[in-house]
């Protein structure tokens, strides 16, 4: 696979031979390169095995992976969370990008049922997914609104679900 503008130069038998280590801008670049998610150069999931996150904490792969990408706080081996209220603190900001992930695919699907309930020309069903959809756009707008008073610039909204929020009824102007 190529990555278009991917140009970079990894000592890989450095690496292999353990003279080396990965930075984090390599360990990007090879997962780009060989298209695969990062964390699956870190992490040997699928496998029974512990893994190694600090020299008192070895827990399973899976474990390690919720708090890699931020689902869950580190464990320690006997699986109790390791600062709790601290960790949940300092990872509102993914929960929020979490939580408009799923926003807009809610908004996509809802979406396409109403797109699918205009073409088969089922009046009733498309006033029940018109409804839908306003109410998944009214969530994501309500989202996009936390995510500025809490610091945190979201993503740019499609042209075309501000002009549906519009059509509406939702004020997108202001602190959204």
């Amino acid at each position: 696979m190529v990555v278009p503008g991917l140009f970079f130069a990894i000592p890989a038998e450095s690496i292999e031979l353990g003279r080396r280590k990965v930075t984090v801008e390599e360990w990007l670049l090879l997962a780009a390169a060989l298209n695969v998610p990062p964390p699956l150069l870190l992490l040997p999931l699928g496998v029974p095995d512990h893994v190694a996150i600090t020299p008192n904490s070895e827990i399973h792969p899976h474990l390690a992976l919720k708090w890699l990408v931020g689902r869950s706080p580190l464990a320690t081996t006997d699986r109790k969370a390791i600062g709790t209220d601290e960790w949940y603190k300092n990872a509102e900001v993914l929960r929020l990008h979490q939580t408009l992930e799923e926003l807009q695919d809610s908004a996509l699907q809802t979406s396409a049922f109403l797109r699918h309930a205009e073409y088969l020309g089922d009046e009733e069903r498309t006033a029940v997914e018109r409804k839908n959809f306003a109410a998944a756009l009214q969530k994501l707008w309500d989202l996009t609104i936390a995510m500025r008073r809490a610091g945190v610039e979201p993503p740019v909204m499609p042209d075309e679900w501000k002009e549906k929020m519009r059509e509406i009824g939702i004020d997108t102007t202001g602190a959204g």
